[in-house]
């Protein structure tokens, strides 16, 4: 009798019974009942090893480091149809190649395994070139090390590709690579340093999970035009020179969390980048130059202690709910400009540290807002930098400067120029606390004629009318010193520009009175006509009526100084022409005339 077993190896072992038939019945008995032993211990290993070794992915007993066995192809093959592990071994990178483009050629039935081709603990020791080719099935790495170049440029991978634990000594071109799954690299998974990483045109129609990886090269990982169907996600990654998303297309979400961008030159470049969702950048850090340029998102988002080094610029962006800077420090200035953002601008926690190497503090713009169009909140809570807060041909919704403190000496500390804000928060109760933070603010007329359009609307005509005066107080700043200008501060000394007729009326009573004492002594009087000796003298009425150059009270045609009373005649004559001045000025200003 012969017994077959195929071992969990794949080896098949056989079994054989020769039995005499010539023998007696004891020796027949014997041989019987060890013929008998033998097949049931072949039929406990027959049924036991299974057990042992569990189900398909199960790798083998690992070796030594050092001696790695080398898998050639065949065995690879028979490794995948029996659903192993590629484990603790050498294997070649062209053949490894191979397997992943012909699995399904040589198992019709490898693509419905759920994990696919596994292989862990392997040193690839040549180049992996799949360039081209189609992967049927999952591809795992785990633990590997690719001694050579790894290709998979125009490769398309059928499902998901998984990079784990790994180490890449050469380099790493997956340009125009399409993965139909995930795309994950995680595991403290390296990249050495003197080679270049290229995932150029990459698709990804699942989700991208870049966790724990390291690109060392201080070359560009150039990722620039990949486009990933669903979300994104960064976490831990280190880029030790440029991080190149230029162009990139997200379906959902982009999430940088914890990640080191270390290019000196250029730390990162997310230009262009489109997402059907948010951006969301946290705890990460930027050393050199970051670019955030035609961004076009949900939402834009850096929290969290995410820290730059160095400029920070965004421009051109399109934003169809906020962005925010909450709880962010830069150590250089930070801009945008040409964008338009939907909701909100929120600065809260935003601090800005210039060092003095890198000029005037004071004078070198920190924060720079230009044509930028915020519907919602541009918040400014909390916000420190040394530098100048720049707001330049911006049309916001509601400028909210709540608890942003700013110091009330300090002269054209910022700079708003040509602004344009649609509400002010705080409210109008606080509007002392708005003009001391515009006084503190290089002169733009444009804000002022915003901010006494809200104090109207909000019903408070007292603070809308001294912001008119305030704002026509400080065309000083900018006007040539000429008798135009002198007529404007006249204008505003004596009736706030209109808006406080009120005004106009104390100089006017100080001539008349100041007159009345002059001309109190009837004695040093005279009538100008004998007709007139009757009439009764009023100092008050005669200085009233020299005054006053539109009223003829005839005290005046009565009534002169003697001659030789040349104060008087000095004072007369100075009445005369300050009621020229003053009168018309009282006119203009209840009447609306100025105001107009």
């Amino acid at each position: 009798m012969t017994y077959w077993v195929r071992t969990n190896s794949g080896a098949w072992f056989e079994a054989m019974d020769t039995l005499d038939r010539s023998t007696s019945t004891e020796s027949r008995s014997g041989q019987l009942n060890f013929s008998y032993f033998h097949g049931f211990v072949v039929f406990l290993c027959a049924n036991l090893l299974p057990i042992q070794f569990g189900y398909s992915q199960t790798p083998e007993a690992s070796p030594p480091a050092e001696t790695k066995p080398t898998w050639h192809l065949e065995r690879m093959v028979l490794a995948v149809q029996e659903g192993k592990i590629i484990s603790y071994c050498s294997v070649s990178g062209s053949e490894l190649a191979e397997l992943l483009i012909q699995t399904k050629e040589v198992n019709g039935s490898a693509s419905q395994l759920a994990s696919g081709i596994r292989i862990e603990r392997a040193d690839i020791e040549d180049a992996v070139k799949i360039t081209g080719g189609t992967v049927s099935v999952p591809v795992t790495f785990v633990n590997c090390v690719f001694k050579g170049e790894v290709n998979f440029v125009n490769a398309k991978f059928l499902h998901d590709l998984e990079i784990s634990r790994s180490h890449f000594k050469g380099q790493f071109n997956a340009d125009g690579m399409q993965v139909n799954g995930d795309f994950t690299v995680k595991g403290e998974t390296e990249f050495e340093p003197a080679n270049r990483v290229v995932f150029r045109n990459a698709q990804v129609q699942g989700d991208l999970n870049w966790t724990d990886a390291h690109f060392l090269s201080e070359d560009v990982v150039d990722c620039e035009r990949m486009s990933v169907s669903h979300n994104a996600f960064l976490s831990t990654v280190e880029f030790k020179g440029l991080a190149d998303f230029q162009h990139c297309i997200f379906g959902h979400q982009l999430t940088i969390e914890g990640c080191k961008f270390e290019g000196a030159n250029q730390a990162a470049n997310f230009s262009s980048v489109t997402t059907q969702e948010d951006i969301r950048v946290s705890s990460s850090h930027f050393s050199g130059p970051a670019i955030w340029d035609y961004i076009h998102a949900e939402g834009l988002y850096f929290y969290n202690g995410t820290s730059f080094d160095r400029p920070l610029s965004f421009s051109n962006l399109i934003l169809d709910r906020s962005m925010a800077l909450v709880g962010v420090s830069a150590s250089s200035d930070v801009s945008v400009k040409n964008s338009q953002i939907s909701g909100d601008l929120n600065l809260n926690g935003l601090t800005i540290q210039i060092s003095p190497e890198q000029g005037d503090q004071r004078r070198r713009p920190a924060f720079h807002l230009l044509q930028t169009k915020v519907i919602g909140y541009l918040k400014l809570a909390a916000v420190s930098m040394p530098g100048r807060l720049d707001l330049e041909e911006d049309n916001i919704g509601i400028l909210d400067i709540t608890n942003y403190a700013t110091p009330p000496r300090d002269r054209n500390r910022w700079k708003l120029a040509n602004l344009t804000v649609n509400t002010f928060q705080p409210a109008a109760s606080e509007g002392p606390y708005w003009l001391d933070f515009l006084k503190s603010c290089e002169f733009d007329p444009k804000i002022y004629l915003s901010l006494e359009k809200f104090f109207t609307a909000q019903g408070e005509p007292g603070l809308a009318n001294r912001t008119f005066i305030e704002r026509n107080d400080r065309f000083e700043e900018v006007r040539p010193k000429d008798l135009s200008w002198l007529g404007q501060a006249i204008v505003g000394l004596l009736a706030g520009y209109g808006r406080a007729p009120e005004r106009s009326l104390l100089p006017c009573a100080i001539v008349v009175l100041f007159g009345f004492f002059v001309f109190r002594d009837k004695d040093k009087m005279k009538v100008n006509d004998d007709k007139f000796q009757d009439r009764r003298y009023n100092a008050f009425w005669y200085s009233l009526d020299v005054f006053a150059p539109i009223i003829d009270l005839e005290a005046a045609k009565v009534w002169s100084p003697l001659p030789g009373q040349t104060f008087k005649w000095i004072v007369f004559r100075a009445e005369r022409i300050l009621g020229w001045l003053l009168v018309p000025i009282a006119i203009a200003a209840f009447t609306g005339f100025l105001h107009a």
